[in-house]
């Protein structure tokens, strides 16, 4: 947990100095492009170990203007020219599924649906930590016993 005024990849270097205790077995991190960057993969390695993947949009640097898709690249590969194309057709507005992202954000889906999680109630962290894992527990049973 970190004040409000602390960036992202700040935070996450405070939580990788860290990590070797709170997850042993971690062998890989997916990121987002907010935390792209060589500096920064290098330090997760060789502070914790830990591999370093950040998982891009598929879309990423296919902008639309008046209809027309315009590619990053002069030779773009098979699937940015049919991403382009989709996204031409539809204006360039659209949810796509960024691999691997899905997964948190349906966890936290799940999560949500206790209402003792939806709003931060407790003062002290090692409770919301607590109700955290009782919601999981309560996920895995009713996924267990289904």
């Amino acid at each position: 947990m970190t004040p409000a005024n602390v960036d992202d990849r700040e935070g996450l270097k405070l939580v990788l100095n860290t990590f070797d205790l709170d997850a042993p077995l971690v062998k890989k991190l997916f990121l987002d492009g907010g935390y792209a960057g060589g500096p920064f993969e290098a330090l997760a390695k060789t502070t914790t170990g830990i591999e370093v993947e950040v998982v891009r949009r598929p879309d990423e640097g296919i902008t639309v203007v008046g209809g027309i898709a315009q590619l990053p690249t002069n030779t773009p590969t098979e699937e940015q020219f049919r991403l382009a194309v989709e996204m031409a057709r539809r204006g360039g507005k659209g949810f796509k599924v960024v691999r691997k992202r899905w997964v948190v954000e349906r966890t936290f889906a799940w999560l949500l649906t206790f209402r003792r999680l939806r709003v931060d109630y407790e003062e002290h962290m090692p409770i919301s930590e607590g109700f955290i894992y009782a919601a999981g527990s309560c996920i895995l049973l009713t996924r267990l016993c289904a």
